[in-house]
């Protein structure tokens, strides 16, 4: 209607941006106007006219067969899950999306341990955990493409000073894997001490099942295999469906398994958090007073006028209508979201 009356009218008009509340006589009028419109009955329902009415939703014109909050909330989480899956960061994660373990995925991702500790050191933790599933910690190569004008393309990774900062050599650096040993040991004999407690088998037997499965191994590369899970897709934070199976066998009852592997995850984020991110990070800012960047310099945003256009990443995410068409049968036969991830 707005449009309408300024092409009727020839109007020119043009907009300016009024702070709220600040005593401007048309703009306490538009308050009070729209303050008055919350409390009107703009659409009346006369009961008596729609006794004969009735109401059909559908999806790709499929008849919605299922109760529809269950069935919008089912969409709405695999549509996230789709979009998700198919940003850049996480085509590893769709090679071995059929391996893991998603309801058990996101129980850890959400697990936080008894032990009390500040809001300020468990949002960081938590932010850590996330970063770490998405491979979005800020890496000296995330840096040098988010800041391009403090961190420069010659910054190789300060503890090696050989290679480029990417998220996998963040992890497998030579002069790190030693400590990514000791926590994957650690790790181990983690699970091993909490499967025992609810098991009738020998802790040895238990030890060696866990320790011989394949997503355990240290790769020598960024893992590409399709049907393969090493460790470096374990710390990202995703449960291997293979690890469930092998706690289940050895425990009395399953109930016990989802609390099992967090607490294991959450001690191995702990390490990995302590004993590897927290010291490169400290390694980083010695670099970086080096210098002589503040913490004002390490804040400032990236100004084009100034520095430059940024290279556009030439990533262009894959279509998928997958959601779609798993929708279409969900709105018959009422999958779980968790079914749709399931699904090749």
């Amino acid at each position: 209607m707005i449009f309408e009356l300024i092409s009727t009218l020839s109007l020119h008009v043009s907009l300016f941006k009024i702070k709220g509340h600040s005593n401007n006589h048309f703009n306490d009028i538009a308050d009070n106007l729209a303050n008055t419109g919350r409390h009107l009955h703009i659409l009346d329902t006369y009961v008596p006219q729609l006794t004969n009415w009735t109401c059909h939703l559908s999806w790709s014109d499929r008849l919605i067969e299922q109760p529809l909050r269950s069935f919008l909330k089912n969409t709405f989480k695999a549509h996230n899950f789709d979009h998700w899956t198919t940003n850049f960061s996480n085509i590893r994660l769709r090679a071995i999306q059929h391996l893991v373990h998603w309801p058990y995925t996101w129980s850890c991702l959400s697990f936080h341990s008894s032990t009390p500790s500040s809001l300020f050191e468990y949002n960081h933790f938590q932010s850590f955990k996330v970063n770490c599933l998405n491979k979005s910690l800020p890496t000296l190569e995330k840096l040098k493409i988010t800041k391009p004008h403090i961190y420069k393309a010659s910054w190789y990774c300060c503890k090696c000073n050989t290679s480029k900062e990417t998220w996998f050599h963040l992890w497998f650096c030579h002069r790190s894997i030693d400590t990514l040993k000791d926590i994957r040991d650690q790790t181990l004999d983690k699970f091993s001490d909490l499967v025992i407690l609810n098991s009738r088998h020998k802790r040895s037997e238990i030890r060696h099942d866990l320790a011989t499965s394949s997503f355990w191994i240290i790769p020598t590369s960024q893992p590409t295999a399709i049907n393969h899970f090493s460790f470096a897709d374990l710390i990202t934070g995703l449960i291997p469906n293979d690890l469930v199976t092998i706690i289940d066998y050895h425990i009395t009852s399953t109930t016990y398994t989802e609390a099992i592997i967090n607490e294991a995850f959450h001690f191995m984020f702990n390490k990995l958090y302590h004993d590897m991110w927290i010291p490169r990070c400290s390694q980083l800012n010695l670099v970086e007073k080096s210098f002589n960047l503040s913490s004002h310099d390490k804040r400032s945003k990236y100004d084009s006028v100034i520095h430059g256009t940024l290279t556009q990443s030439r990533y262009q995410r894959p279509v998928s209508t997958r959601w779609i068409n798993w929708c279409s049968s969900a709105s018959q036969f009422g999958f779980s979201w968790i079914d749709f991830i399931n699904t090749p």
